[in-house]
């Protein structure tokens, strides 16, 4: 089963490889780039307005925050 997890927003690079996103896992902000592993979870891809994830080989996604 998941932890909780909220997309919070991203921080632009100057390249897309560079953009950084805001994720709170359990209640813990983290700051990840895509292929960064946090608590077993993996951010796998990310657009302003969603994220995809993975945790023990499943792939979910998690619309921005409003």
């Amino acid at each position: 089963s998941w932890q909780p997890i909220e997309y919070l927003g991203i921080v632009k690079g100057g390249h897309k490889s560079q953009d950084i996103f805001i994720v709170a896992i359990n209640g813990k902000q983290s700051l990840l780039r895509k292929g960064q592993t946090k608590d077993s979870i993996t951010l796998v891809n990310g657009t302003k307005k969603s994220l995809t994830l993975r945790y023990k080989n499943h792939q979910k996604r998690f619309e921005r925050k409003q």
